[in-house]
């Protein structure tokens, strides 16, 4: 986690055993402990007023963000110890590479583009 993030949610640890006394991190107004259930449905209904029409779940977050690390050249090693999976299969079956950034990797590293690349220069004629 971030140094940002952690010090956010140690402020909101201290806010909660102030106010409720709980040792739970993430509470619901009345200081119950927030549950999955209840998480969902705020969570959809939050997609709904967005708009999106997608099927949105809590674990779509985890899901994008592996994706995105992958689509900014993040290593797939280093992902796989981030989520914490013992096997590396699972982390291919986690993310979804986009057609754009297969493209952009095609680019910059086909070795046919590399070639095209030096000999395609413009050619001088003489007249």
């Amino acid at each position: 986690m971030s140094q940002s993030t952690t010090k956010l949610i140690g402020e909101l640890i201290r806010e909660n055993k102030e106010d409720f006394d709980s040792e739970y991190v993430f509470l619901a107004n009345y200081g119950e402990p927030v549950s999955r259930d209840h998480f969902r449905k705020q969570h959809n209904m939050f997609a709904k007023r967005a708009g999106i029409k997608k099927n949105v779940h809590p674990h779509l977050f985890r899901h994008t963000a592996a994706t995105m690390f992958l689509e900014n050249a993040g290593d797939m090693r280093h992902l796989q110890l981030l989520l914490g999976h013992s096997d590396l299969r699972m982390v291919l079956r986690y993310t979804h590479l986009s057609g754009k950034s297969l493209a952009k990797q095609h680019a910059a590293y086909s070795g046919i583009n590399q070639v095209i690349g030096k000999n395609n220069k413009p050619r001088k004629i003489k007249r």
